[in-house]
């Protein structure tokens, strides 16, 4: 009876273990051509749920695929609690020529990270917006 008894509490430790494992999705915008006129690159993330995420690998990609060094970047590492937002950004040295995009990796308790919510914006030397555009779930429809 107490082996049962273990065995029984080893099969529910495991399983809550389980259900506790965090999905990972990957949220992502893109490519974005603001013109000649584009000079900085900026990707902002919403979470407008009630379970906190976690944000890891935010980047920001200039075609043909190389990878930026962030100038700013409040999103690694960090734990979103509902109704925060955090940004990472490129605001020099892009190329005029090139298109750009954002990436990020959330991991969240529920499938596909639903409510989180994001955009990239290309913007001038001056901060103005040229093109905006929605950062989206991998794996959610596009509205």
């Amino acid at each position: 009876m107490k082996r049962i008894l273990l065995v029984l509490v080893a099969l529910i430790t495991m399983e809550t273990a389980a259900a506790a494992q965090p999905f990972n999705t990957l949220f992502a915008s893109g490519p974005v051509y603001g013109g000649i006129l584009q000079a900085q690159v900026f990707c902002h993330l919403f979470n407008g749920g009630v379970n906190p995420i976690t944000l890891t690998a935010p980047q920001i990609f200039e075609e043909p695929g190389t990878s930026l060094p962030l100038t700013t970047n409040n999103c690694t590492g960090t734990t979103l609690t509902s109704g925060r937002f955090c940004a990472w950004s490129v605001t020099t040295g892009i190329l005029t020529t090139a298109t750009h995009s954002c990436t990020i990796l959330i991991h969240s308790l529920l499938p596909n990270a639903p409510y989180i919510r994001g955009e990239m914006d290309v913007r001038t030397v001056l901060g103005v917006p040229l093109f905006v555009f929605p950062i989206l779930s991998g794996s959610s429809p596009i509205p």
